[in-house]
């Protein structure tokens, strides 16, 4: 892989971010497709109200954008949505321990305010209290 300016001025901005939250591990590990393919991208490990960490088979381009439907798990909480449908930029992706999955590292993008509650709603419900 070539290595531009703009990948490592990406990579510093990152490093510098100032927009670190608690998060929070899901009892469930929630089901994540494309919306558009409906191909499985992966599934939730935990989230924040600003954006998610996936496990995947595949590993994701630095700053690519994805809208993807993010399945909601808990009963309850589908009959109320069903689904929450966003846009998700990658942050960055590497490697898992297990050699056969990558973690990658999700920024929401351009959400609207029902859809920060139904994400402020998820972690609430389904979220581990640490």
């Amino acid at each position: 892989m070539i290595t531009t300016f703009a990948d490592e001025q990406f990579e510093k901005d990152t490093e510098n971010d100032t927009r670190r939250e608690d998060r929070r591990h899901l009892i469930y590990y929630l089901k994540v497709e494309n919306r558009v393919t409906g191909e499985l991208i992966g599934r939730v490990v935990d989230i924040t109200r600003k954006g998610v960490l996936l496990i995947s088979r595949d590993s994701f381009e630095s700053r690519s954008e994805i809208p993807v439907k993010i399945e909601l798990g808990d009963e309850l909480f589908a009959k109320m949505h069903g689904h929450l449908e966003l846009n998700i930029q990658c942050r960055w992706s590497k490697k898992d321990i297990n050699p056969e999955y990558f973690v990658n590292g999700f920024e929401f993008t351009n959400q609207s305010e029902e859809q920060e509650r139904v994400i402020s709603k998820l972690i609430d419900l389904i979220g581990f209290r640490d």
